[in-house]
């Protein structure tokens, strides 16, 4: 008898199987009825994670009661086709819409276009050299941001004064760009506020915890040069987690890179809204003032170059938005440095990231480009030797080297894929 039950138990789990076996093929249809690249859906998926997790587990349940099989599936993954069809559309509708993609209206041109890169590293103390605005969010189905108000920032620590995100107390300053000096994140206290990389300040773009849909905005003009066409900058950013916010009204963080027509360098765009903490290299912290979870990256750094680019005048922008609903926050501290062409210089204006930062044992490294993939990796100490070499091998657009036979101090990453080579500064503290 007991033969019996555990073989009827055996042909109802191959039965449950045939109907849930639908769930991947719907993923893959869905995935490829748009063309949708990999990157792209698995940012779908986690905007719209809750939502698709609830619809697995109906799903599941039904198949297991008996009430979904074989004979009457196909109508039921063809609602939910529809269902899911329809919210991939409203994602990528939002994100061909995203201003950050091609931000010519939402940079203001200034007057001065830098003969070099001015107080880059904001180690004047000020926000000499540089520009700040703030704009307004208001994003629904699409992107939306209001013209931005501000300009030249001058010898100042804080710019981009913005009267409707004082919350509510009247003569309140609340500068959308602030200098940081020291001290930790206030709510992420693993944070530093001044990049462990970097000199003695830091900005601070975004008002902090303070939301209201207000959105900064930082940029320099400069004109490229052999002695500065490395940009390397780092940036640390939190962005709180609304429930029931759709992709664009969320909020959001972005780097994005100008040419001279105004044109998106697309190979150095980077815009990020944090819906999960199982995003590479973001963590969770509980925010009691709205009761609910902020993500934060720690410091990471990025290299561009713009080698392509010399003679050139480019422009560096960095937009931090809070939520469009008014609620909910993001902000990001920033630094930048620049670098000279080397022999190794990279000359096709694509970047990579690295992170932790500081890193002890283990450096992950994040590759923008599908386009390139690395083979072999090697390190250099700050006076240029070669300290190891390895093959690597990508998975998922990232790579983790073992740095634990690393000493403290500042290296070279080099990365290389046939001829193409790019490099990053990275540093070790145990």
């Amino acid at each position: 008898m007991s033969f019996g039950l555990n073989a009827q138990n055996t042909l109802q789990s191959e039965e449950v199987e045939k109907v849930l076996v639908n769930w991947p093929q719907e993923q893959h249809a869905l995935q490829h009825r748009l063309d949708v690249n990999k990157q792209d859906y698995e940012t779908f998926f986690e905007v719209y994670k809750s939502t698709l997790d609830s619809d697995k587990r109906a799903f599941a349940k039904l198949a297991w009661k008996g009430v979904l099989t074989a004979s009457n599936v196909d109508a039921y993954m063809s609602t939910l086709f529809e269902k899911h069809m329809a919210l991939l559309k409203q994602f990528m509708s939002a994100k061909a819409t995203n201003p950050y993609a091609s931000t010519q209206n939402h940079k203001n041109p200034t007057s001065t276009c830098y003969p070099s890169d001015s107080n880059i590293g904001f180690e004047k103390g000020t926000l000499s050299g540089w520009n700040a605005y703030y704009a307004i969010n208001n994003s629904s189905s699409s992107f939306n941001l209001s013209a931005p108000v501000g300009g030249t920032c001058g010898n100042v620590t804080g710019a981009a004064n913005d009267p409707t995100t004082n919350m509510g107390t009247a003569g309140t300053t609340d500068y959308q760009v602030s200098i940081m000096t020291g001290g930790t994140d206030p709510l992420a206290t693993a944070i530093p506020r001044v990049s462990p990389t970097g000199g003695n300040y830091s900005v601070r773009v975004g008002d902090s915890t303070n939301p209201d849909q207000g959105v900064a905005i930082l940029n320099q003009e400069f004109t490229v040069t052999a002695a500065n066409a490395q940009f390397q900058y780092q940036y640390a950013v939190l962005l709180e987690n609304p429930i029931g916010h759709t992709y664009s009204e969320q909020p959001f963080f972005s780097v994005l890179f100008l040419d001279q027509n105004g044109d998106t360098i697309k190979s150095a765009y980077q815009f990020i809204v944090a819906s999960s903490a199982n995003k590479a290299g973001f963590d969770s912290v509980f925010y009691a003032g709205n009761n609910d979870y902020a993500y934060y990256k720690n410091w990471t750094s990025n290299t561009v170059s713009l080698a392509s680019y010399i003679g050139q005048c480019v422009t560096v922008q960095f937009e931090v938005g809070d939520c469009s609903l008014g609620g909910h926050f993001g902000y990001a501290y920033i630094d930048a440095s620049v670098a000279p062409l080397g022999i190794n210089e990279v000359q096709d204006n694509s970047s990579f990231s690295v992170y932790p930062v500081p890193a002890t044992n283990k450096l992950n490294v994040t590759i923008a480009d599908n386009s390139f993939t690395p083979i072999q990796a090697t390190v250099y100490d700050i006076t240029g030797r070669a300290v190891f070499t390895e093959n690597v091998n990508m998975q998922k657009n990232a790579i983790t080297l073992d740095v634990s036979r690393l000493d403290n101090g500042v290296y070279i990453l080099m990365l290389t894929d046939g001829n193409t080579k790019r490099q990053t500064k990275f540093i070790i503290a145990k």
